[in-house]
């Protein structure tokens, strides 16, 4: 196995950070805000807050740290 198809933890935790910010930029989500922050705006941003809060749970699963 080639060592960039290694699993890496502080891989894991820049990527999903990294996925987090983006969706915050775009969709100005606060996580603090939950689900009301879309309720009635359509299919594509509820998509996109499931996601989020998808990945907000891996980070407190996994204890990732933003790096």
């Amino acid at each position: 196995m080639k060592p960039e198809n290694k699993f890496s933890k502080s891989k894991l935790a820049a990527d999903t950070w990294e996925r987090i910010n983006k969706l915050e930029e775009t969709y100005k989500f606060k996580s603090y805000n939950g689900w009301a922050q879309v309720d009635g705006k359509g299919e594509e941003i509820n998509r996109a807050y499931g996601e989020y809060e998808c990945l907000l749970s891996i980070t407190n699963d996994y204890d990732l740290v933003p790096f």
